[in-house]
């Protein structure tokens, strides 16, 4: 009885620990985030096709052109919502909901990877030390250090809707495969991650790739026909409705941005110059080397606690199909393999495994012209099972202390440095920039002080002649309007 309550108090000190350290790294990500909030030219492209939505001109750049200039198609939704209900600019809308949904998903993310720490519980659990389950941040430190995605929290793109996406994936998964009780049953918990899987080619296209793997490991885990039709009930009238009305609208499969792009042709050269442009600056490689071998070690204890319940599972259930024929036990056991799928390791697998693939596609289309920013979310998929480790790691609390100290005073140094900027490099048509110092530069604003609304940027170069265009149109000459021009 002794033993039954302190592991219990242990456990809720543990639990208010989770909570604790996810909403400290929370506010650290609001901070951050909110110093270095901007809007990017692209994030000006939304709010466009936002103003023609409000207008009643339909989901468009131009009046009049059937044209997908979006790659988000929630994201151009959420802010059309937010204002109706709010009222408030496009602009501050567009940087607060973005921000806002980047702090939920660094706080979801260090949650639910504190959650697949946690010890076994029930009658059978052995004693825990205070340490087993508390745990402190470590990949999330690395995430929120780097320039460009405490840059990406804002911009006015869907970024930090994408992380968010991204952080709840995992957190869904994990709800799924610790809710199990040893059947196929189709519960709640497989009914929302099977929706939320859906939702990924709205989100951004390539993230498709995790929701549909994520489908295939509900697939694999709930081996009946009747069941398969159930998931695919929940996951695909949102996206697929959404898309018969792409291709009827639009005229096209995927966004426009993945035609003018080129979004399948291939790039390997370019792809690794931009990996090296991201890589470089930080010695990113050094921390997430550090946190791949640390976390395959960490994850091992309840990956193998996974294991051994699903073999306590298994073997019940072979007593009771001890009645069974040979001819039944053999069908069975070709499909024995794939008992392992309701499971943190398969959780694990598909969020890693499917950023893998996602960085090679990442070099396969040549990278991007932002500094970092294709890079950002394969890099927090990454790192999401690997946000927070435990302090008693390998055991030792020393050791664990001291491995996530070494990833924190990284952290810092990256934070406090951040990312070296010459203006001038800007006019040398460099092809890969850091989009907010350079929009700031082209702005012809002080350093530290990028861009937050369209006005902002009317004093850019590239905007020449605006203000007396528009003028000009106000006055009744609606013939032509002339927005650039050459300086006389």
């Amino acid at each position: 009885m002794h033993h039954a309550s302190t592991r219990t108090l242990v456990e809720r000190q543990s639990t208010w620990w989770a909570y604790g350290t996810a909403v400290i790294v929370g506010v650290v990500a609001f901070i951050v985030g909110f110093q270095r909030r901007w809007m990017s030219d692209d994030g000006l492209i939304v709010l466009r096709t936002v103003r023609n939505l409000l207008a009643g001109n339909g989901p468009v750049f131009n009046a009049g052109e059937r044209v997908e200039a979006n790659t988000s198609t929630l994201w151009q939704y959420i802010i059309t919502l937010v204002h109706i209900i709010t009222r408030q600019e496009l602009a501050v809308v567009a940087l607060y909901c973005a921000l806002g949904l980047s702090v939920l998903a660094v706080v979801i993310g260090c949650w639910a990877t504190a959650r697949l720490y946690k010890p076994e519980s029930g009658p059978a659990a052995t004693p825990v030390h205070w340490s087993t389950w508390t745990v402190i941040p470590a990949g999330v430190l690395i995430y929120i250090s780097l320039p460009p995605a405490r840059d990406f929290f804002t911009s006015g793109l869907e970024w930090g809707l994408s992380i968010f996406y991204l952080a709840v994936l995992w957190a869904l998964l994990l709800w799924w495969a610790g809710n199990t009780d040893g059947t196929k049953n189709l519960d709640l918990s497989a009914l929302v991650l099977a929706f939320w899987a859906g939702l990924s080619w709205l989100v951004r296209p390539e993230l498709a790739l995790y929701g549909g793997v994520a489908g295939i490991v509900l697939f694999l885990a709930h081996r009946n026909w009747k069941k398969w039709l159930l998931i695919l009930a929940v996951a695909l009238p949102v996206p697929g409705g959404y898309e018969i009305f792409r291709m009827g609208y639009y005229g096209l499969l995927t966004p426009h941005t993945a035609v003018a792009k080129s979004a399948s042709d291939s790039q390997w050269g370019s792809g690794f110059n931009y990996l090296g442009d991201f890589i470089g600056p930080y010695w990113l490689w050094l921390p997430v080397l550090v946190l791949a071998v640390v976390g395959a070690f960490a994850l091992r204890h309840p990956l193998n606690l996974a294991t051994a319940r699903a073999q306590a599972l298994s073997s019940r259930r072979r007593y009771r199909n001890a009645s069974e024929t040979d001819n039944q036990k053999q069908r069975r056991a070709m499909w024995t393999w794939m008992d392992d799928a309701r499971s943190e390791k398969a959780a694990v697998i598909v969020l890693v495994g499917c950023a893998l693939l996602h960085i090679i596609y990442v070099l396969r289309v040549g990278g991007d012209f932002m500094h970092g920013r294709m890079f950002l979310l394969p890099l927090f998929a990454l790192l999401l099972p690997v946000f927070v480790l435990p302090l008693n790691l390998f055991g030792n609390i020393i050791i664990g202390a001291t491995i996530t100290a070494a990833i924190a005073l990284w952290s810092l140094v990256i934070a406090y440095r951040g990312l070296p900027n010459d203006w001038s490099e800007f006019d040398t048509g460099r092809i890969i920039v850091d989009e907010r110092e350079f929009w700031t530069y082209a702005t012809g604003r002080e350093q530290g002080h990028p861009p937050l609304n369209a006005e902002d940027f009317h004093g850019s170069p590239f905007l020449n002649g605006w203000d007396s265009g528009i003028a000009a149109l106000d006055s009744g000459d609606a013939m032509m309007l002339r927005y650039l021009k050459t300086p006389e």
